[in-house]
């Protein structure tokens, strides 16, 4: 059996386990030696680090080409102070221009490729995690996703820092934190079919039909609990009603 790395208590675990957690904070983490050399953990922190640093360079290389600009236009006012053939001076600032336009496209196309590979890591990549823990079987995790990853977004500071931000239900930042998202998503009563750890079983606020929702009712108009129950007991109806909306859409 594979141990849990974190839980709300010790109820339930084995005795001679026990002393493997620690307690921080209310919850118990599995102490692990070494969790940094996991091949998960350590390719997501190595990741992590990397687009920092990146995006770091880029700011470094947006200020060089600002002050780059500074310095062409100043050799451009002295070119006009000293008689230079207007010709000759507005042909030398048009291809002043040119390389300095050619560069600043680069380094936006550089910088918002580095802010995509950050939402990977710090959004997309914390989604994934907290779905993980809280979904009670790996197949749910797909239907947890699109809702972790709606309240997420990457936000970055003056000092070139990023975060994850989480989002309240306004899709507004907030000051909750993963921990108080986790929290909320588990205490969702419509999400509690496939939670892990959840002693509710939501299949009787849609008639118990059998099936989730009504056949002959589509997917957009389906209730979060509809999909949830839907997904549950009859998961192949659910993909072919979700690929039927997708479908519905693209034709939009």
């Amino acid at each position: 059996m594979a141990l849990k790395a974190v839980l709300q208590s010790l109820d339930g675990v084995p005795e001679s386990l026990r002393n493997e957690y620690k307690e921080r904070d209310g919850k118990f983490y599995l102490d692990i030696d070494g969790i940094d050399d996991h091949d998960g953990v350590g390719a997501l922190r190595r990741a992590k680090d990397y687009e920092k640093e990146e995006a770091k360079k880029a700011k470094e290389r947006a200020r060089d080409l600002q002050a780059e600009l500074d310095k062409l236009n100043d050799q451009l006012l002295e070119l006009r102070k000293n008689g230079v053939p207007k010709g000759d001076v507005e042909a030398l600032e048009q291809s002043y221009k040119d390389r300095l336009a050619k560069r600043e496209e680069e380094m936006t196309a550089r910088i918002n490729s580095l802010t995509s590979q950050l939402t990977n890591v710090m959004v997309d990549g914390e989604a994934m995690r907290l779905a993980n823990e809280i979904a009670a079987k790996p197949e749910f995790v797909d239907l947890l996703l699109p809702h972790v990853r709606g309240r997420l977004k990457l936000e970055s500071s003056e000092d070139g820092t990023h975060i994850t931000r989480v989002l309240d239900k306004d899709g507004k930042p907030s000051s909750l934190t993963l921990d108080d998202l986790k929290k909320e998503l588990q205490g969702n009563k419509a999400f509690a079919p496939i939670l892990a750890g959840s002693k509710a079983h939501g299949g009787g606020s849609n008639g118990g039909g059998g099936g989730g929702a009504p056949s002959n009712k589509k997917m957009k108009d389906m209730s979060e609990h509809e999909r949830v129950t839907l997904y549950r007991e009859n998961p192949e109806e659910f993909h072919r009603l979700k690929k039927e909306m997708e479908a519905e859409a693209n034709k939009g």
